[in-house]
């Protein structure tokens, strides 16, 4: 299945889910390798070991942005699907990459996101919200370009990229999502100290998203929790569904092309490619 890609996920102290997160992995006939921050104190390279999972050890990283370089001096795979420790893979994604590979032209594919919600004794559902505005002209799908060719992109070192310069591109259907599970496996308190720490980093980089970190805090209204016809994936707490929209209507294979030279300034995490 992973024959033209490898799935990376840079990770620390992840002991708590890390497991389950391989597991679904391994279920679905694919072993990612884990970028493991050497700050680890717990458990989680014994884990990993346990799982088959290759390990590349990573001086500290402050931002997981700045370590997506790594991936071409480690992968020898034509393209890497770099994927955080608190996301999953949706099965419809996982069904795709079973497929051909992108369009030849492109460097990189633009992958739709969704942010789960977890209350006790309700079902895990997701945020639906317009307030979101999207760089892949699709406000509140949350694209990000996750998948790419590491010998072909330029890297750059600065959050809220998606690591390197994105240029000839294509992009997955709306039914191909990446999971984002942060809101689950942290609490406000940590999700408000993580934009704290990105605002000291450099000013605005954490509180200018603060709608996405903090929910809980958003108008009435503002964010839609949904949860619809179920399609299989992973909580922390194990196995659980997902709902799935219909898909983008897409061309060559499967993949719809996209082209477009932007940049990482501010104004462009609000602004859709030319």
């Amino acid at each position: 299945m992973d024959a033209w890609f490898t799935v990376v996920i840079p990770t620390r102290d992840s002991a708590a889910w890390i497991g389950t997160l391989l597991d679904h992995y391994r279920a679905r006939g694919v072993t990612p390798t884990l970028f493991l921050d050497s700050r680890t104190r717990d458990e989680t390279r014994a884990i990993a070991q346990r799982a088959g999972a290759p390990i590349v050890d990573i001086a500290p990283f402050a931002f997981v942005e700045s370590v997506v370089r790594v991936t071409r001096d480690v992968v020898t795979t034509p393209w890497v699907l770099f994927v955080n420790d608190d996301e999953i893979l949706s099965d419809r994604l996982f069904a795709r990459l079973r497929g051909p590979e992108p369009p030849a032209g492109a460097q990189s594919v633009a992958i739709p996101r969704r942010w789960a919600w977890y209350e006790p004794k309700r079902p895990l559902s997701y945020a639906r919200t317009d307030i979101w505005q999207d760089r892949a002209g699709c406000n509140g799908a949350d694209h990000h370009w996750r998948l790419f060719r590491p010998n072909e992109v330029t890297f750059i070192s600065q959050m809220h990229s998606d690591g390197f310069l994105i240029d000839r591109w294509s992009r997955m259907p709306l039914d191909a999502y990446i999971v984002h599970f942060e809101w689950v496996l942290r609490t406000k308190a940590q999700r408000a100290a993580k934009i704290r720490r990105y605002d000291r980093h450099r000013h605005g980089y954490g509180s200018f998203f603060a709608n996405m970190y903090l929910p809980e805090d958003q108008p009435l209204g503002a964010i839609d929790f949904v949860r619809s016809k179920p399609t299989p994936t992973i909580s922390s707490r194990g196995p659980t569904t997902r709902a799935a929209p219909k898909a983008l209507r897409t061309s060559g294979g499967g993949w719809a092309s996209v082209s477009g030279r932007f940049g990482m300034r501010r104004r462009d995490f609000l602004a859709a490619p030319p």
